[in-house]
């Protein structure tokens, strides 16, 4: 039992691990493409309006000033890159979630009746139906996303995704594409089903 409920948790953890290895290389190319653009914009107009000596002396800085940007921005432990990695993946978690969880508080409250939960005692029971899917909402988060937060276990996939070829690169990039769509249209869908339980009660 405790083997497969642990193969069960190695595949989540591959599949977020995944995912979040993705959306950090967008990250940090997308980050080093918009610095690179900035530094020759601000190169070419020093070039125009200052003499050379300020160009060579600005390169440096240049230089200097990216080692510092590489260690605020894409370290794997602590930088921003990885940081906005995380938050996209726990938002698409939080997406995923969204549904079962509005079809649990939907099912109950029609079991219920609508207007016994809107209504009685000035709609107690609403706030305590929201507070069950809230709390089913953060169970589900805690049970998929608890660990990626430590950069122990994380590290260490993404040092055997750095081994994987382009081909799986490619496919993950698909995978992760659709995830991330699958997310909002998961989310749409549990508040379109509250919406028609209650268009319907």
């Amino acid at each position: 039992m405790k083997s497969s409920q642990s193969n069960y948790r190695d595949k989540i953890d591959y599949i977020v691990y995944a995912y979040l290895y993705c959306w950090h290389l967008w990250i940090s190319k997308a980050g080093i493409v918009f610095q690179n653009c900035v530094y020759k914009i601000i190169r070419l107009l020093v070039s125009i309006f200052l003499p050379k000596k300020y160009l060579y002396k600005l390169c440096r800085k240049q230089v200097k000033g990216k080692k510092e940007l590489d260690l605020t921005f894409r370290d794997l432990r602590y930088g921003i890159d990885i940081s906005t990695a995380r938050d996209i993946v726990y938002c698409t978690c939080s997406g995923y979630i969204a549904f079962p969880t509005a079809t649990v508080a939907g099912i109950i409250t029609t079991l219920i009746g609508w207007d016994t939960v809107l209504f009685w005692n000035e709609g107690i029971i609403s706030y305590i139906i929201v507070i069950m899917a809230a709390v089913c909402l953060y169970i589900g988060l805690t049970f998929l996303t608890k660990s990626f937060n430590d950069s122990q276990l994380y590290l260490a996939y993404f040092k055997k995704f750095k081994k994987k070829d382009e081909e799986w690169l490619k496919k993950w990039k698909r995978y992760s594409i659709l995830l991330f769509l699958g997310n909002f249209v998961s989310a749409a869908s549990g508040i379109g089903f509250l919406f028609f339980l209650l268009m319907h009660s």
